[in-house]
């Protein structure tokens, strides 16, 4: 069970680490770069407040090994872009593939259209964050060689795994050695140092150490002049600002996410030289969080997002009920959720519901993990709609966890549920919303009672007034003038 006091705890112990020991391998180390409160994010330090027997960790340091070798293997099969012989390119886009179909239809989920006045002379180096497997292989048929993209893989040659390797065992020796020495550490500070250095020889570790080498060399053979990544706390931007750093090229940081109330990697930087030269916010809300948080070592431009849209104020009529259920990209999330709908539809009538999947999340995959989910009835629809924006006009609610479709949801006149866990913190999307427009709910009985309350009711104009100005807030017009 989660509570603030103890994420904040790990994020102390996180600190710590950081401060002893500020290199590269550290900035790799995903265990130590700890994003929000999600439950998705902290499965992995639960291991912390529970008293597990050394073989368990003799385990993981084994399975992590066998992982690690049986990776670069399968690699060999992976499909891989090409260095561009042009060398032209004055701007290199970090950006991620996290869904093929929509990558192949060139659709952005982190810029948008955020360089669509300035085509020429941008590069894109995408990295494979596609939950499918089988993306690493069947990209190679829609490849050309002349497009302005680069896809990693994270392929590395024989020599260089096993260089990277001795780096990796070296830097868990250091770690391992200050977990022996108890120095006034409590048993859960030498727990979470334990699966720091467990952490550092894993595939992850070993992805972050070949995407800097990768990225750092492809800088090299090109004469870049800019680098522009997104900006939420992941190692790979740190070690993006770190090789900017080094090669002296100024790298722009785009907030183009939510900022929850428990961020803490995007906030926290041990060394200067893994912070950004300029960050980029989406909106009124987020910018006001990191001018007065980076504001003036570091200079912060509200740049806005071509999300932003300009939604009408005019009030829904609840006399019929349908709901949008918006999870996030992780199965679990999306199970929990559509559970939800399935047990409300067996014991209540008086709602239907959309579901809308992530784009990572893929439906067939979903199905297989839980077979019950394919057996739905007539009030239950999972859309696929080529547009979000269809499904939330054809409905008045909305059920919601973390997702950033909230603050859209609210423009678009959608009266918000946030479904909350009882053994977790808090990770609403919309936690800078205050007011009563929005309802927290645990159970499918309080959502029942909630919206036999509000059928055949009209929202009141100064509630809906006031989410359609949050939502403006949320993403800002995009500004051209802003010089990229």
């Amino acid at each position: 069970m989660w509570n603030l006091k103890r994420y904040k705890k790990i994020c102390k112990y996180s600190e710590k680490v950081q401060y002893k020991n500020q290199n590269i391998l550290t900035a790799c180390n995903s265990y130590l770069h700890i994003i929000r409160a999600h439950p998705f994010f902290l499965t992995k330090y639960e291991n912390i407040f529970n008293n597990k027997s050394f073989i368990f960790y003799i385990f993981i340091f084994i399975k992590n090994i066998l992982e690690l070798f049986i990776k670069f293997f399968l690699q060999f099969f992976y499909f891989e872009g090409f260095i561009p012989k042009k060398k032209n390119y004055k701007i290199l886009a970090l950006a991620h593939m996290i869904n093929f179909n929509s990558f192949v239809k060139n659709i952005d989920y982190q810029y948008g259209n955020f360089f669509k006045k300035k085509t020429k002379g941008i590069y894109y180096f995408y990295l494979n964050g596609s939950k499918n497997k089988y993306d690493k292989f069947r990209f190679k048929k829609n490849y050309k060689k002349n497009n302005n993209y680069y896809l990693s893989n994270s392929k590395v040659s024989t020599y260089n795994f096993f260089k990277y390797l001795l780096i990796i065992f070296k830097e868990f020796f250091i770690l391992f050695a200050q977990f022996l020495k108890k120095n006034n550490t409590n048993n859960e500070e030498r727990i979470f140092l334990l699966n720091t250095a467990l952490n550092v020889v894993s595939q992850s570790t070993m992805q972050n150490l070949i995407f800097y080498n990768k990225f750092k060399y492809f800088l090299e053979v090109n004469s870049i002049k800019k680098i522009i990544t997104t900006f939420e706390g992941h190692p790979f931007e740190k070690l993006i600002f770190k090789i900017g750093s080094e090669m002296s090229i100024p790298v722009d940081a785009y907030q183009h996410s939510l900022i929850s109330d428990s961020q803490h990697s995007m906030f926290f930087y041990p060394n200067k030289d893994f912070r950004p030269k300029r960050i980029l916010a989406c909106g009124k809300n987020t910018f006001t969080i990191l001018k007065k948080f980076f504001y003036p070592e570091i200079d912060v431009k509200l740049i806005g997002s071509t999300k932003y849209k300009k939604y009408s104020s005019t009030s829904k009529s609840y006399n019929s009920l349908r709901c949008l259920v918006v999870p996030e990209g992780f199965y679990k999330e999306t199970i929990q959720m559509v559970s939800f709908c399935l047990d409300y539809i067996k014991k209540f009538d008086n709602i239907n519901f959309v579901i809308r999947l992530h784009p990572e999340i893929n439906k067939e995959k979903l199905f297989k993990i839980n077979p019950q989910l394919k057996h739905h009835n007539s009030n239950l629809e999972i859309s696929d709609r080529k547009d979000i924006i269809d499904d939330a006009k054809n409905c008045n609610l909305l059920l919601y966890r973390g997702t950033t479709f909230a603050a859209d949801a609210l423009g678009l006149n959608l009266k918000p549920f946030y479904l909350k866990n009882i053994d977790e913190i808090e990770i609403d999307s919309l936690w800078m919303f205050k007011n009563k427009f929005k309802e927290k709910i645990k159970n499918i009985e309080e959502f029942n009672k909630s919206t036999l309350k509000i059928k055949k009711k009209r929202n009141n104009k100064n509630e809906l007034k006031k989410a359609a100005l949050f939502s403006k807030s949320f993403y800002g017009k995009f500004d051209y003038k802003i010089k990229i």
